[in-house]
C-alpha cells in the first residue's frame, strides 16, 4: 500500500511533488541542492522510498496488518489487561512506590525534562565569543538538520549547541556543563553590579565622577 503525499512531510514532499509536475530527476536534484540525482536517490532510499517506473515517481510501502495479526494483537492486549489487574495495588505496595519516587525525584525530573515535547526545546545561553567550525558529516544528517531548522524555526547553530550540551551531560561531562552554565550565571551577576534591576525593568547607574 503506497503512502499518499499528505502522509509524508519534509524534503521528500518537494521531491515527489516535482516529479508529479513532470520534472526530470536531474532538474529536481538541482533545485533542491543535491550534488546530483544519484545523491537524491540515495536520500530517498534512506527514508524508505522506492522508485516506481510506471508512475515515474517515488513511493513508500507501508505494512498492511493481516486479519491474523489483528487477532494476535487483540489477544495480547487482553493478556496485558489481565496482568495489570493482577498487580499488587495494596497500600503497602503503593507506599513503596511513592518512597522510591521521592528518593529519586531529581533524577526522574531530569529524565522528563530531557524527553519533553519538541515544542519545549531547551535553550542554552552560553557566555563567550563565537567561532567558526567546519564539520565533515554525512549528507543525510546535514539534510535532516536543514529540514528541522526550517520546519521548527530554529537556527542550525542552536540545534548543534543543544545536541552537544545534552550529549556532554549524558556521557560524562555533566560537571563541566554545570561549570559552563555557572559561568553564564556569574556573567549575569557581574552585569547587575552596574545595573539596578527593578522587577521587570532595569535602570543604568550614572558613571562615577572622576
Amino acid at each position: 500500500m503506497a503512502k499518499t503525499l499528505a502522509a509524508v512531510s519534509g524534503k521528500e514532499v518537494q521531491i515527489i511533488a516535482m516529479f508529479q509536475q513532470g520534472l526530470e530527476a536531474k532538474e529536481v536534484a538541482k533545485r533542491l541542492h543535491f550534488a546530483d540525482h544519484r545523491q537524491m536517490a540515495n536520500y530517498m532510499k534512506s527514508l524508505g522510498y522506492v522508485w516506481n517506473s510506471e508512475k515515474k515517481n517515488y513511493e513508500s510501502t507501508v505494512h498492511v496488518e493481516t486479519e491474523e495479526e489483528a487477532k494476535q494483537f487483540a489477544a495480547t492486549s487482553g493478556q496485558d489487561q489481565t496482568e495489570l489487574e493482577n498487580l499488587d495495588w495494596s497500600p503497602e505496595r503503593m507506599t513503596s512506590f511513592l518512597t522510591f519516587f521521592e528518593a529519586n525525584k531529581d533524577t526522574l525530573v531530569e529524565i522528563v525534562k530531557n524527553h519533553g515535547p519538541l515544542s519545549e526545546l531547551p535553550r542554552y545561553v552560553i557566555p563567550g565569543v563565537y567561532t567558526t567550525k567546519s564539520v565533515y558529516m554525512n549528507h543525510n544528517i546535514d539534510m535532516l538538520a536543514r529540514e528541522f531548522s526550517e520546519e521548527k524555526n530554529i537556527s542550525q547553530r542552536d540545534i548543534f549547541e543543544i545536541a552537544l550540551i545534552d550529549f556532554f551531560k549524558k556521557y560524562g561531562f555533566s560537571a563541566r556543563v554545570k561549570v559552563l552554565m555557572g559561568a553564564q550565571k556569574l556573567f549575569s551577576m557581574l552585569l547587575c553590579t552596574s545595573v539596578v534591576c527593578l522587577s521587570d525593568s532595569a535602570v543604568l547607574l550614572p558613571p562615577l565622577a572622576m
